[in-house]
């Protein structure tokens, strides 16, 4: 079964256009998509992508990514999201919103240009009671916040964030209050 994206403006708002994935990737549509950040405590929850993904593959990603569907709201998306990668039900309350950036990847001839919205949530859960889609992900793993920061200032491979992304995410949580400064 193919997906459709809405075709968006540099603003994030829709074109009017929907166009099926694989030619969205082909022609490098700007479309949107949800990363979900999961903190518990001084910790960051990661998933670990398949080695199969089209983008990072067998890199550690934000707890939850995803693409929006056409017709359907980041809100939903992230709600959708959260649930089929990690079992995980939230409420449109439990998700905070944090920024909108723009992340393009180019390999080969897939090129993702996403309007990404990025939403952050507190939950404290146990990697017990999470359960994986084996057909996105490998592995769920909490890290340290400051050794994330560590590895990913240090350039270490297997990420797929960088350093400034992860600032930019803790930065925006400590402003808005939800997440307590560790400096």
């Amino acid at each position: 079964m193919s997906e459709y994206f809405d075709i968006l403006n540099p603003d994030g708002t829709p074109t009017g256009k929907i166009k099926e994935r694989n030619a969205v990737h082909h022609d490098g549509d700007l479309h949107g998509s949800v990363h979900i950040w999961l903190f518990r405590d001084s910790k960051v929850l990661l998933q670990k992508r398949r080695d199969d993904k089209e983008s990072f593959p067998s890199c550690y990603d934000a707890a939850c990514t995803g693409h929006i569907s056409a017709g359907e709201t980041p809100i939903e998306a992230a709600i959708r999201e959260t649930e089929e990668e990690i079992s995980l039900k939230l409420n449109p309350e439990d998700l905070h919103f944090l920024h909108d950036q723009i992340l393009t990847v180019h390999q080969g001839d897939f090129i993702s240009n996403e309007f990404n919205r990025v939403y952050f949530i507190d939950e404290s859960v146990s990697l017990d009671t999470l359960k994986y889609d084996e057909k996105e992900i490998t592995e769920l793993r909490f890290f340290e916040i400051e050794d994330l920061k560590d590895r990913l200032k240090n350039k270490e491979k297997g990420f797929c964030m960088t350093y400034d992304e992860l600032i930019r995410v803790i930065d925006c949580a400590v402003s808005k209050g939800l997440l307590e400064s560790r400096e």
